[in-house]
């Protein structure tokens, strides 16, 4: 009798573990993204079901059959195609990854205990009416008629300047033009020798050369990382009162 009763502890324990209440989140639902989500998950859902998250078990398939009834395993879909010995019936079917007989008693017996599962998410009602976040519209034209403006952009300039009662201003001389190309793209004024080639370059009105060579220097390169970098914060020191570098901050 006592032999008989140490050989069976073992085998209790493991009826205990597979039939005890199991968290859904941590041993159910596991399952199901295992063994169904191929034919029942995010990118697949044959008969309107889908069984890898909480919202698709609720909502059930198209069968018209309950999914689950809780409290009763023997009345639950999910338990009848996990069971089934028919081919036409049997899920996962035949080539699929089947349920271990652990995992069909961890499923019956969770149905068993009621199919306890967590609230599922609430979608979020956006309420408010930021620009941010409207969808992008192509906006109306305003008309131009002046001779100013070579694009669409320059119409919407105009037509805010025309509501201030402002005219535009006479076009800049090439030399200033190009300084301010670079100012803005270098931080830097251009080399009087740089200066000389672009004017002849605008001489035969090739100003896209001017603008690609100014965009291919390194210093364009160097301009704009600092600009980002002081966006982010980035320092080489703590600052403060010690102000200790940071010897690995171009790590990052």
């Amino acid at each position: 009798m006592k032999r008989f009763f140490l050989t069976a502890i073992p085998f209790l324990l493991l009826l205990a573990n597979a039939f005890g209440v199991k968290s859904f989140d941590s041993e159910i639902l596991p399952i199901l993204q295992a063994k169904c989500s191929k034919c029942h998950g995010k990118d697949k859902q044959k008969s309107d079901l889908r069984l890898d998250n909480v919202e698709g078990i609720i909502s059930g398939g198209s069968s018209g059959e309950p999914l689950l009834v809780k409290g009763d395993p023997a009345s639950s879909l999910i338990i009848n195609r996990i069971k089934s010995e028919d081919p036409d019936e049997k899920m996962p079917p035949e080539g699929k990854p089947d349920l271990t007989a652990e995992e069909r008693l961890l499923v019956e017996r969770w149905i068993q205990e009621g199919a306890e599962m967590p609230e599922p998410e609430k979608a979020i009602e956006l309420t408010t009416d930021h620009w941010s976040f409207q969808r992008v519209i192509s906006p109306e034209i305003p008309e131009n008629k002046s001779e100013w403006g070579n694009n669409e952009i320059d119409n919407f300039v105009l037509s805010k300047m025309a509501s201030k009662k402002l005219n535009p201003s006479s076009d800049a001389e090439p030399r200033n033009l190009i300084r301010r190309i670079y100012q803005v793209m270098h931080g830097v004024p251009p080399s009087k020798e740089m200066l000389t080639r672009h004017l002849k370059q605008i001489e035969n009105n090739d100003w896209d050369s001017v603008v690609d060579e100014i965009l291919a220097s390194p210093l364009y390169g160097e301009r704009f990382a600092r600009h980002w970098l002081d966006i982010v914060r980035f320092a080489e020191s703590n600052g403060f009162e010690t102000n200790r570098e940071r010897l690995t901050a171009y790590h990052f």
